[in-house]
């Protein structure tokens, strides 16, 4: 998600679990997301659609539970598969909108 390994020095001694823990509750988690995923690859730019909101957030929500504190506070890979699924459909979605406009318009 932040194209770093979870223990950067940039994260000081807390890593990245924990900074991660403290910018979701602050609201601002999406500033640690990798400017290369929010540019999105070559067709999404192209279509201007950009990466979906919808997406981004449920991408974050699940990686933010990936981070729970304990083992048992932290999603099952059934769950996370589900929700990554989710998120990707989101994407498609809104891909698929802007394609369809293209013609349409």
């Amino acid at each position: 998600m932040c194209g770093r390994l979870a223990y950067d020095k940039i994260y000081g001694e807390k890593g990245l679990p924990s900074v991660a823990r403290q910018r979701y509750n602050e609201g601002t988690l999406k500033g640690m997301v990798d400017p290369k995923l929010m540019e999105a690859d070559e067709i999404i730019s192209m279509l201007k659609g950009g990466v979906n909101q919808d997406s981004l957030e449920t991408f974050l929500k699940i990686a933010y539970q990936c981070l729970a504190e304990t083992q048992t506070g932290r999603p099952t890979m059934e769950v996370i598969i589900k929700e990554l699924e989710e998120a990707l459909n989101f994407q498609v979605s809104n891909l698929f909108q802007n394609v369809t406009s293209l013609f349409v318009n």
